[in-house]
């Protein structure tokens, strides 16, 4: 039985996590790295055609271009590999991380080929209720759409506390703090949490804006923009890293809407990290649970606000529980699995899981 996951998104532990959640159940896939850009479709094709089942993540990887005709070009390659394994027999399974790629030029191109991937794919897969109208918006085939939790990303290692962390961190001069980490991305809206800076002090509480960034002039206008209020750490974090410095926060800032998924969202409810966020599918299962409050993020006032009342009520020890309970590998497992039993593909280990 060969169940294909691809591509594998090494930077961020998803796929691993999944992978080790079908392991548990019964059923070890492959999960297959593929470049993201000027990989050729067909030879892909080459490699599929022995699969039993092909599980799509970030699908845009593998058709977008950065010209209109190299999109169009590439776009055909793929809807026409999607179309052979159709053909072939071979069922597909689509994961919903975002509606369309973050930034992504050629929007109207990006739309017709959602169409054609609505058309092609036999399952498409979101991680909450509220993302079924986007996805059935911009792709079609309500019939489709299942919902299968995201695997939590585990408990938490470090064994300093947030006062001993933050001094190891020289997170100095304010009690508490707020956090944005992750890759730094314009779509994340970044600058509003740095706009916000004067209104986080005035209450007590320091911004620490941390993660990757690809891009200079953007790197160049946060610094600029929050020069002696907020404190920038632009560089890619360890594992461990990242684990100590949401651990030392009292608060992660989530203020960008773009998103079906929060990876972010998802390691701070982990972590039992309280949270505010802007209004976005992505978060409405954190608001439900207690995790997270929904503010108007790009009004300075009233985002430092909800700051306050997150680190005033965080998630309890039993919340905690519960959110990792509902996200335990047994239960994304077995979602999967049944997802996979409905296309007549491992229903024996679904029905054993």
């Amino acid at each position: 039985m060969r169940v294909i996951h691809l591509p594998a998104y090494t930077v961020n532990p998803y796929n691993r996590l999944l992978a080790e959640a079908l392991a548990k159940c019964g059923l070890s896939c492959e999960l297959w790295e593929y470049p993201p850009q000027g990989g050729n479709p067909r030879q892909l094709l080459k490699r599929l055609r022995k699969a039993d089942l092909v599980h799509w993540h970030w699908l845009h990887s593998f058709y977008q271009g950065r010209r209109r005709l190299s999109f169009v070009f590439r776009s055909v390659l793929f809807a026409s590999v999607m179309a052979e394994l159709r053909i072939r027999g071979v069922p597909q399974v689509v994961t919903m991380h975002n509606l369309l790629p973050h930034e992504a030029k050629h929007k109207t191109w990006h739309r017709r080929m959602a169409r054609v991937i609505g058309c092609l794919a036999d399952r498409l897969l979101v991680h909450h209720r509220t993302s079924i109208e986007p996805v059935c918006a911009v792709y079609g085939g309500r019939h489709k759409i299942r919902v299968t939790p995201l695997p939590h990303y585990g408990e938490t290692r470090v064994a300093m506390t947030p006062e001993q962390l933050r001094n190891k961190w020289e997170l100095r001069g304010y009690d508490k703090w707020a956090i944005m980490f992750g890759g730094i991305r314009k779509y994340k809206r970044l600058e509003l949490a740095v706009d916000a800076a004067r209104e986080f002090s005035a209450r007590g509480i320091g911004i620490l804006i941390a993660g990757k960034c690809p891009d200079v002039a953007y790197v160049n206008s946060l610094e600029k923009r929050g020069l002696g209020r907020v404190r920038f750490l632009f560089r890619e974090l360890t594992d461990s890293e990242l684990d100590e410095l949401i651990v030392a926060s009292s608060v992660v800032l989530l203020p960008y809407s773009e998103s079906l998924t929060s990876a972010a969202a998802h390691l701070a409810a982990s972590r039992g990290r309280p949270m505010v966020c802007a209004t976005s599918v992505a978060f409405a299962e954190f608001i439900e649970r207690g995790f997270a409050i929904e503010a108007k993020c790009d009004n300075p006032a009233l985002f430092a606000e909800a700051a306050l009342r997150a680190i005033a009520h965080p998630p309890t020890p039993a919340m905690i529980k519960d959110f990792q309970d509902a996200h335990n590998t047994g239960v994304v497992g077995t979602s999967i699995l049944k997802v996979y039993a409905e296309l007549g593909v491992c229903a024996h280990v679904a029905g054993e899981a």
